[in-house]
């Protein structure tokens, strides 16, 4: 019985470790389709104060992981910004839920006149 038991405790206390590792992490593929390299490109969910910023190149295709493991459990949207050539855009897009993302992967492609989403949706 004492061996059951601590079992049961060295379990219990493993699983307590291993979901304070939770993080939760919205995929992102930017796609540059222009003939000028997008700068300062950032992805951030609406409530977020942190921001990581990436070039991508012309022709380039790149992967961006947005963090949402402190985004409170609230609904909300992304916000992509960046510079190309000496303007600045800023486009809200998407949805997440309870601070969790609904898509597995949005793809942007970023063309000389157009931003296009294609979300990509987890199969439950």
């Amino acid at each position: 019985m004492k061996t059951v038991s601590f079992y049961i405790s060295v379990l219990l206390v493993l699983m307590g470790l291993t979901s304070c590792q939770n993080t939760v992490k919205s995929k992102f593929e930017i796609v540059n389709k222009s003939n000028q390299t997008i700068d300062s490109l950032s992805i951030e969910p609406n409530v977020s104060k942190q921001v990581k910023l990436v070039s991508v190149n012309s022709g380039e295709t790149k992967v961006y992981l947005a963090d949402m493991s402190n985004i409170p459990n609230v609904d909300g949207s992304y916000t992509l910004t960046f510079k190309i050539g000496a303007k600045r855009k800023i486009k809200s897009f998407g949805y997440y839920s309870n601070g969790y993302p609904s898509e597995k992967l949005t793809i942007i492609t970023i063309e000389p006149d157009t931003i296009k989403f294609k979300f990509i949706i987890s199969k439950y």
